[in-house]
């Protein structure tokens, strides 16, 4: 039995994923994004984390694993 996040698990050879931890168990966790005042290209930092955070990004996160507590239901 192991416990780990999703997107470690899923690319593992031989390991069965079995499901996520119900959600009063699973404390998830949160990224944050944020551009430096000093950052010498701040619109190109801006634009990457907007997409980071886009519908887009979020479908490409699913096919790893990442998802948010709504969508963790939806797992195989």
């Amino acid at each position: 039995l192991g416990v780990a996040f999703v997107s470690e698990i899923l690319p593992e050879p031989g390991v069965d994923f079995i499901g996520v931890a119900p959600q009063a168990l699973d404390p998830g966790a949160d990224y944050t994004g944020f551009v430096l005042a000093r950052s010498k290209q701040p619109q190109a930092a801006r634009e990457l984390l907007t997409f980071l955070a886009s519908p887009e990004a979020a479908a490409i996160y699913a096919t790893v694993g990442m998802t948010d507590a709504r969508a963790a239901a939806a797992l195989p």
